[in-house]
């Protein structure tokens, strides 16, 4: 049975750059961002969404627990009629145990609770196991982005 709790300090000194490395790959990845400069990228973006880190306004940065291990990480942040899941990750030796789909359970729950509409995220074309879980549990597309290399390929990420 998962756990749901409010990071640590030093769970958030660990994840922070975890997660801004991760998300750094995953913009190169797509295509977004060269490689040279993700992680600048990453650390500007990570500094404009949690200013006061834990202490951020309207975020909330939990920690998801499992037989007393953490086992992953998730982040959401309300917005005015909805909040949306900014990262939401289950350490490998964690996975396939459900943790995921009772990660987006606790935060369907919440946002019922707090009288929000919908749950909402961002998912990257190229995490297929995401997109897998995501659209299991009902989640839809509601856009879809785009594009198309045609510049030099050193431009490439």
């Amino acid at each position: 049975m998962a756990e749901f709790r409010p990071m640590t300090d030093v769970e958030f000194e660990a994840y922070l750059p975890a997660a801004i490395e991760s998300y750094a790959a995953e913009q190169a990845t797509a295509g977004y961002w060269t490689v040279e400069d993700s992680v600048e990228r990453a650390e500007k973006a990570f500094a404009a969404f949690l200013p006061d880190g834990l202490a951020t306004p309207g975020q909330r940065l939990l920690s998801i627990v499992e037989g007393g291990e953490v086992a992953g990480v998730l982040w959401v942040g309300d917005r005015a009629d909805h909040c949306f899941i900014y990262d939401l990750e289950i350490g490998g030796e964690f996975r396939g145990r459900g943790l995921g789909k009772a990660a987006l359970r606790h935060v369907e729950a919440g946002a019922a609770e707090r009288g929000q509409v919908r749950v909402a995220l961002q998912v990257f074309a190229h995490n297929e196991a995401a997109r897998g879980l995501y659209e299991a549990t009902g989640y839809e597309t509601k856009a879809l982005l785009m594009s198309k290399h045609v510049g030099p390929s050193a431009d490439r990420a």
